[in-house]
């Protein structure tokens, strides 16, 4: 099969979004199609993870030149003749249409598309996108979202549906060894600044209440969270190679802990996955689509405010007892991309043969 991945997104700088777009398009060349990353995007050089992979950019100017622009990416599309398009699922644009009309189209929905819209765009650009989304939806040939919720509040369009949450190339991932157990814990946060639903600031309430333990914050500066208390570090951006010793000094790791505040109660972030990637238990702010709460390596507390204030204790108790150990690597097989992948290789089959939807 012939994949065409279409995404609006930076390819010249290291993320997690990223590196799980090269570890889908590695995934199918390794099930043996070909495919290729059409990406539209800021000026600049690649990012050099991604070398090895057929990437194909229409590079981002002025925006009044948007339009075209991308016009010139879907055109780049369709002469690469495509069995399929899977597409980050992203607003509408009219050279969309041209695409819909040749070759089936597979969106990918990372999160409630309406509430990311609402919060992120002003009155004009979300009006726009609540009276042009139906329009993506009811022209693609099915739709894979990363969680059971996002999926359910999908489902009054005709498209077929399908969950598949995020995952994570195991092979790129040995876990680390577990540091010597002490008497002072240390937790590690890694995210991006500026995003509320990180709960960075429920993370400094735990910290002020233990603070004898050590907080290690990556993404954040001190400019970011100024009211972070003495014994959390503000590490800022650090690419891979940075931040891997921080998680190998942890005794575990924090994921996102305030999604309610964008009016959701599930997740997959794939930070998360990381970190059991490594080995490292974690502590959740919600209800994993992959991971099941009563196992012994996750922690999962309300997804409300003051959370890890109120359950301080049930989190130090975790910790205490994961000191000095990692996770096995067996109980997390089914987090691994060949595996995620296999799965979404078998939709898109299926949904390639789609009539064209109008």
């Amino acid at each position: 099969m012939k994949i065409a991945y279409l995404a609006t997104w930076d390819v010249h700088k290291e993320s997690g979004v990223l590196k799980k777009i090269r570890d889908q398009l590695s995934a199918w060349q390794r099930l043996g199609h070909t495919v290729a990353l059409f990406a539209f995007t800021r000026p600049g050089p690649l990012w050099s993870g991604l070398e090895g992979l057929d990437v194909r950019v229409i590079r981002r100017r002025a925006k009044w030149q948007a339009p075209a622009r991308y016009g010139a990416l879907m055109a780049r599309v369709l002469r690469w003749r495509p069995d399929v398009v899977y597409a980050r699922f992203g607003p509408y644009k009219p050279a969309l249409e041209a695409l819909w009309s040749r070759v089936p189209v597979v969106q990918e929905v990372n999160t409630d598309d309406v509430q990311e819209f609402r919060r992120a765009q002003g009155r004009l650009e979300f009006a726009l996108h609540m009276a042009t989304r139906k329009r993506i939806f009811e022209r693609s040939a099915g739709v894979i979202s990363v969680t059971h919720e996002i999926s359910q509040r999908l489902s009054g369009f005709s498209c077929p549906r399908e969950v598949i949450a995020n995952g994570i190339d195991l092979s790129r991932h040995q876990p680390l060894p577990a540091p010597t157990p002490s008497d002072h814990p240390r937790l590690v946060f890694v995210g991006t600044a500026g995003c509320r639903w990180h709960g960075v600031d429920q993370l400094a309430q735990l910290a002020a209440r233990r603070p004898e333990w050590t907080f290690d914050v990556v993404g954040y500066g001190p400019d970011d969270l100024p009211e972070a208390p003495a014994n959390m570090t503000l590490h800022g951006y650090l690419p891979k190679e940075r931040y891997e010793p921080l998680l190998a000094s942890a005794d575990a790791a924090v994921g996102s802990l305030a999604i309610h505040r964008n009016g959701m109660a599930e997740a997959c972030p794939l930070k998360v996955r990381e970190y059991l990637a490594y080995g490292l238990p974690v502590i959740l702010g919600y209800r994993d689509t992959d991971l099941d709460p009563n196992q012994d390596f996750v922690c999962q507390i309300p997804g409300q405010e003051w959370a890890t204030a109120q359950h301080a204790d049930a989190i130090e108790a975790f910790v205490q007892r994961w000191k000095g150990q990692r996770v096995p690597r067996p109980q997390i097989a089914h987090l691994d991309t060949l595996h995620k992948e296999t799965r979404r290789i078998e939709r898109l089959e299926a949904w390639r043969r789609t009539p064209a939807r109008g």
